[in-house]
């Protein structure tokens, strides 16, 4: 859930500022400020200081696009990207993408090609799919794949759902 809230703030010497409490048992999130507000995200409020008066909201897309700009959602962006290279590095990412690439050009030549004519004649991408198809079947279009290839595509594919589960949870989730 995300919320917005002013903080309340003693200017002075002795200033003080209250703000939201975030615990072990009760993670919040700062998403960031937005004029005289906070917006941060949690499972629930708990323990607040009482006056505080938090407001349930939903994101607008002019709250995301602002809030996106701002060092928490960037920290997060960042930590996620973080666990992704932990995981793969990019040369290896991109080669995995490239081997993708190629499976499933393959695969749509494969189709395309099987295809009779007539269905072929009125698709106004034909000359170009049928130029793609013969380049991928004759081999111009050849990257190296590992010998088991079905293996390492189906590795490829875990890898990426993966990888869109931490953008998801670590950076898309928290707005």
């Amino acid at each position: 859930m995300t919320y917005k809230y002013e903080e309340i703030v003693t200017v002075g010497a002795n200033g003080t500022s209250i703000t939201h409490r975030s615990t072990e048992d009760n993670p919040i999130f700062k998403l960031g400020h937005i004029g005289k507000y906070t917006y941060i995200q949690t499972d629930g409020l708990v323990a607040q200081h009482q006056n505080l008066v938090f407001v349930e909201v939903v994101l607008t897309d002019i709250e995301k696009t602002e809030l996106k700009t701002q060092p928490y959602i960037k920290m997060a962006k960042l930590s996620a990207r973080s666990r992704i290279r932990n995981i793969k590095d990019l040369e290896d990412d991109l080669t995995d993408q490239k081997q993708l690439v190629q499976f499933m050009a393959r695969g749509f030549a494969g189709l395309w090609l099987s295809l009779p004519d007539e269905l072929k004649v009125d698709n106004p991408y034909k000359d170009n799919f049928d130029a793609f198809s013969d380049l991928v079947v004759n081999s111009s279009f050849r990257l190296d794949l590992e010998s088991n290839q079905a293996a390492k595509i189906g590795k490829i594919i875990n890898d990426e759902s993966d990888f869109a589960n931490i953008v998801q949870d670590e950076y898309l989730s928290k707005l």
